[in-house]
């Protein structure tokens, strides 16, 4: 029952926002730190009514002889400090942020509204200056097409059409992503089955990564595309208020699978937070929360931060010097900034429950309905992004992702739901 509830609650919130705008894997198992195993995996076929360009191509089975991801002998668990480092910001808008003394900014954000053809948008993606989204066809209520739209030229390109069978009505695509090679999406059924797949850019070529029948995949797939792999978070078990699970890492030159066993799962909706070469979760050992950062090339674990309690939650972001965890609980926000070299927090409070915070440029950036800001924390400015057109608009802000390219791309409406579009924002 509460896998029907995980799923429903994952497409409700989704389809509200958007209005308004397993088969156990047997795959290579990288245990921590135990060592791994491998064996083939098992990839399931299925049907897909889509455009005749497109077909299916069973993955390649293939055992990896790789080294598994082990602590160094030299990384030492370090106790995270309880205290909290007391920090205010000043606050300011974007245009004065960049006329600001000692300030280098080198990122623009702009509106682009919704373009044609498009019916209700679904999820998007910006990769070198194009933007791909995928949308309800707007002549056929029974096709699902994911376009391309070059902010330069503006002409749209058709890359991709799936028609939804009689008793397959409900059909949705999500966690669009995509690089200079592929494209990569999430697919829901009306019978509960998450549908990982990818097209092949230069042959139009598909194949499915990986599929859950209904109840294998608490959630759905959330995934997080690096210039080799694609994460996101598997089940394994249930608790009363967390999950335990793994980290599914697809090679996609390879096309294999491993796993990183025994994560600790806030919720089944969070994307693996990754930085560089590095990604960085919670396990939960001696019931105690900590918090790795492990180095994928070289398979090994670099650091391991024993976390103060009540300091946890969703990992969001992070890089060389700090890792945000924000907790939404009790309708209000809690973001926690664990800074690596001081072994402190920095605590930010908000008073309502925020959309998503994460890394991007050094900064933290915070979406919270109708406000997206980022904060400084070397300079400690708060700088809001577009507030005076976004007041002036009545605008609401959903769905933000930083993508592959190192971009930021969220979708927008007002709340009439007449005008609606991506905010991007590019460096």
């Amino acid at each position: 029952m509460m896998k029907k509830i995980y799923a429903i609650c994952f497409v409700i919130c989704c389809m509200l926002c958007l209005f308004a705008c397993n088969k156990e894997n047997n795959a290579k198992k990288i245990d921590l730190p135990v060592d791994s195993e491998t064996a083939e995996t098992d990839f399931a076929d299925m049907d897909d009514t889509a455009k005749e360009s497109d077909s299916n191509l069973e993955l390649e089975k293939k055992e990896m002889k790789l080294a598994h991801m082990e602590k160094n002998s030299t990384v030492t668990e370090v106790y995270a400090k309880a205290e909290k480092v007391d920090t205010k910001f000043m606050e300011m808008d974007f245009e004065e942020y960049r006329q600001t003394e000692g300030i280098i900014s080198d990122f623009e954000s702009r509106h682009i509204y919704w373009p044609y053809p498009c019916g209700i948008i679904e999820a998007s993606d910006i990769f070198n200056n194009k933007i791909y989204y995928s949308t309800w066809s707007r002549e056929k209520e029974n096709v699902v097409e994911i376009y391309s739209f070059d902010l330069n030229s503006e002409i749209y390109t058709l890359l991709y059409q799936y028609t939804v069978n009689e008793e397959n009505e409900f059909y949705w695509f999500n966690e669009l992503q995509v690089n200079e090679n592929y494209l990569f999406w999430v697919q829901l059924t009306v019978d509960g089955r998450w549908v990982l797949k990818e097209l092949d850019l230069k042959n139009k070529e598909t194949r499915i990564i990986r599929e859950y029948e209904e109840g294998m995949q608490l959630g759905g797939i959330s995934i997080t595309l690096t210039d080799q792999y694609i994460f996101w978070y598997e089940v394994s078990k249930e608790h009363t208020d967390y999950l335990i699970g793994k980290i599914v890492l697809y090679d996609i030159e390879k096309k294999t699978l491993e796993y990183v066993e025994n994560v600790f799962m806030h919720n089944p909706y969070i994307r693996v937070a990754t930085f560089n070469d590095q990604i960085a979760y919670f396990t939960l050992e001696n019931n105690r929360k900590v918090l790795n950062i492990s180095n994928i090339e070289k398979r090994k674990t670099t650091a391991r931060v024993v976390m103060s309690e009540g300091k946890t939650g969703m990992i969001s972001g992070f890089n060389d010097y700090f890792v945000i965890i924000y907790d939404n609980k009790n309708m209000h926000s809690n973001i926690y900034l664990y800074q690596f070299e001081e072994n402190s927090y920095i605590e930010i409070n908000n008073p309502d429950l925020i959309f998503w915070a994460d890394e991007y440029d050094g900064k933290v950036f915070i979406n919270h309905g109708s406000q997206i800001y980022f904060l400084d924390i070397d300079n400690k400015y708060k700088v809001h992004l577009e507030k005076k057109e976004a007041e002036a608009n009545r605008f609401d802000y959903t769905f933000p992702r930083r993508t592959y390219g190192s971009n930021y791309i969220i979708h927008f409406f007002d709340q009439e739901g007449s005008r609606r579009g991506f905010y991007v924002i590019t460096q």
